[in-house]
């Protein structure tokens, strides 16, 4: 019996992948509040028309039979077609067997000891066409999702750093968003990847022996915005307006980031952990909603920015005992809420004083898009912002992830912009993607790089206010 590979290869897959992703991100993964607001094809709801337009454009697909000439060769799926090349059929059934609970294929690589394989595997049947997978690394310029002929198996193999954690998701036939039948994990709408060398992540995990802070929703008016806004604030254990004045940390996308126990990241579980870790001073958090008004909000608005410096601030220090000390105010996000935290440490520098960017979308324009060549349009509005504004003093924690390849520039690009500027900057490539697996890691990260403390000696003695060293 003959064997062979009938591959599905895609025109520009890696620039498509990434076009499908982004936009997938703002309906599949991120939870169903944060929609697309459509204003009659004006301003960034025509840009991401444009964009989706783009994306359908390149999705042409070319069907062809080959000979297996895998340029990545998973060895135990090399095994498999030299097995059933020999007729043995009962190969393929114990394969799923062996597979079941522990997709997708992670293997090493003889040589490499830096790099892992992994194959992304997928149990077709007779209606199966095409598969695309989102999420994946893009470290090539072409990808082929192959078809094992003579069997259900569909795959893809790629190499990936041995430190990654990510997540992914298939569509078959164009289908909805699935995750993988083969693994147990997931979060927020994705399949989780975690290799065993990727960085640990102590603070994501509930310490029985921590002290839990407190956390109330509730909603406030903007006269600013016309409209009430849904947010819940996080005091900190022990929280008295006698203490010394708190930190202030307040984070876009609140649904996503603890408004509730449904959140995808669990702030409140993070700053619980870190404060009794003595690594942050306390803090109080605001978690503010996006509702449906995300991409009107968090792209570079001026109404968005004056609500939050001058009314949702001084609500906050009206109601708890919060530092006037642009210092101790931290503005968080990902995607758009990392742009939007930049942004409003940009406009109202004597309001805030740190920015925890996650993947911010610093390529952003809020030019009109060329209808004609699009990609002739200058990006990076903010960044340029930066360049030529004196007397920049807001510290930064970057982070993006290695397998975003299309928002590394910018992200590089705005460091080294703020590190000429005098910018204290921390910066993180790290070996993730576009999602709250990546997010989830790295925010403990942000804020001790921004407002971390050493670790005390003596657990009695009280933690230092925000600002203070520990000695």
């Amino acid at each position: 019996m003959s064997v062979g590979l009938v591959e599905v290869e895609l025109d520009f897959p890696h620039f498509n992948r990434f076009i499908i992703q982004s936009t997938e991100l703002l309906h599949n993964m991120i939870p169903n509040h944060l929609t697309i607001e459509r204003n009659g094809g004006k301003g960034l709801s025509q840009r991401l028309v444009m964009f989706i337009l783009v994306c359908c454009t390149a999705t042409a697909n070319l069907v062809r039979s080959a000979e297996p000439q895998l340029q990545d060769e998973s060895p135990q799926l090399r095994q498999l077609m030299e097995e059933l090349r020999a007729g043995n059929q009962n190969t393929i059934t114990n394969f799923w067997a062996e597979m079941n609970g522990k997709a997708p294929l992670i293997e090493p690589i003889p040589g490499d000891s830096e790099f892992r394989w992994i194959t992304f595997i997928w149990r077709g049947d007779e209606t199966t066409r095409e598969i695309v997978i989102y999420g994946e690394p893009p470290s090539k310029p072409t990808k082929r999702v192959a078809h094992l002929e003579g069997s259900d198996l569909w795959f893809v193999t790629d190499r990936i750093p041995k430190d990654s954690r990510f997540g992914y998701a298939f569509q078959i036939n164009g289908g909805p968003i699935q995750l993988d039948p083969l693994n147990p994990r997931s979060l927020a709408g994705r399949s989780v990847v975690e290799l065993p060398d990727a960085p640990p992540q102590p603070w994501i995990l509930p310490q029985p022996d921590a002290p839990k802070g407190v956390r109330i929703q509730l909603t406030v008016k903007s006269k600013v915005l016309d409209e009430e806004r849904a947010l819940a604030v996080y005091t900190p254990p022990g929280y008295s307006p006698k203490n010394k004045p708190y930190g202030l940390l307040v984070v876009f996308d609140g649904e996503s980031y603890g408004y509730s126990d449904h959140s995808a990241i669990q702030t409140p579980l993070i700053l619980d952990n870190l404060l009794a870790a003595r690594r942050i001073p306390p803090i109080i958090a605001v978690f503010v909603n996006s509702q449906k008004t995300r991409n009107r909000d968090l792209v570079c608005s001026p109404q968005f920015a004056e609500f939050l410096a001058e009314e949702l601030v001084p609500w906050v220090r009206s109601k708890y005992h919060v530092s006037k000390k642009p210092s101790d105010v931290i503005l968080a996000g990902s995607s758009y809420g990392g742009l939007c935290a930049a942004f409003c440490a940009w406009k109202y520098p004597k309001v805030f004083g740190n920015v925890l960017s996650q993947s911010g979308s610093f390529g952003h324009s809020p030019d009109p898009p060329c209808e004609v060549v699009p990609f002739t349009e200058e990006t990076g509005w903010l960044i340029r912002k930066f360049v030529t504004t004196p007397g920049l003093h807001a510290r930064f924690y970057l982070q993006v992830g290695k397998f975003e390849a299309p928002m590394i520039p910018d992200h590089r690009r705005l460091r080294d912009v703020l590190e000429a500027k005098g910018c204290p900057v921390t910066y993180s490539e790290m070996s993730g993607g576009h999602d709250y697996i990546t997010w989830r890691s790295s925010f403990a990260e942000g804020l001790i790089a921004l407002v971390g403390i050493r670790p005390v000696s003596h657990a009695s003695r009280n933690p230092p206010a925000m600002g203070e060293s520990s000695p």
